[in-house]
């Protein structure tokens, strides 16, 4: 049995460096866990986080590919051309072959993350002189671009929602139209101006139209972050999109 008159100090004496020597090491040992699970949290919520973005980044570009194929475009632009090829059947032949470029491009070069510029504009170009066969003499169309385009790369179909949106909104064969399309090359980029005059347009077009643009601002924002500054107008009378995009 143990008695407190038996206890004798200088054990504890000796005792006592031992434990003034471990205890460092256990704290020591405890902080370094601690660190290691922090940076381990850490990490990943960094990996969880990029892959969701990457995730995010496919879906907006399946979303974005898908809302181009629109039939009753490609349907309308073939009944247009058959009527031109009725009296010109060269004309006829030149719209066929632009559609044909256009649907091409959509359907394979898109698949990409990346496409040329100059292929980008090209579809604009094809997608602009197709919208002219349905125009009447009361709209005013004005489409610009340098001949001489930089060597850029660009994320496919990224311009053409806001080009497309100023024809949606712009054109009524009983109103008065007006679309102006500038496209502006930098040393770093481009810049992209859109404005047409509001005329009176189907509800269930103005919604889809408001939707292409929500799908490209996400992308915009997941693709070029920090790299673009994309500014709307939304008047009574206009609608105008400014976009400015580093592709370097």
């Amino acid at each position: 049995m143990f008695f407190f008159s038996d206890f004798d100090p200088e054990h504890l004496t000796g005792i006592r460096p031992a434990f003034e020597k471990i205890i460092p090491v256990i704290f020591a040992n405890g902080l370094l866990m601690l660190i290691i699970s922090i940076v381990a949290s850490i990490l990943l919520a960094t990996n969880n986080r990029l892959k969701q973005t990457e995730k995010e980044k496919l879906s907006a570009q399946i979303s974005s590919l898908k809302s181009q194929i629109n039939p009753h475009f490609l349907f309308n632009t073939l009944n247009n051309i058959y009527a031109t090829a009725i009296d010109t059947s060269p004309k006829a032949a030149e719209m066929i072959d632009r559609l044909s470029e256009m649907m091409r491009y959509t359907m394979k070069d898109t698949q990409q993350s990346f496409v040329q510029l100059e292929d980008e504009l090209n579809y604009i170009d094809n997608f602009i002189e197709l919208q002219k066969l349905r125009l009447d003499d009361n709209v005013r169309l004005h489409y610009t671009h340098s001949d001489i385009i930089p060597p850029f790369q660009i994320a496919p179909m990224l311009l053409i929602p806001f080009i497309e949106n100023a024809f949606k909104h712009g054109v009524n064969s009983e109103q008065q139209s007006n679309i102006k399309i500038i496209v502006t090359f930098k040393q770093t980029g481009l810049e992209l101006t859109v404005l047409n005059k509001k005329v009176n347009t189907q509800r269930d077009i103005a919604e889809r139209s408001g939707l292409g643009i929500e799908n490209t601002k996400h992308r915009l924002n997941l693709i070029y972050p920090e790299k673009h500054l994309l500014i709307i107008s939304d008047t009574e009378k206009e609608f105008l999109v400014s976009l400015h995009i580093n592709l370097r």
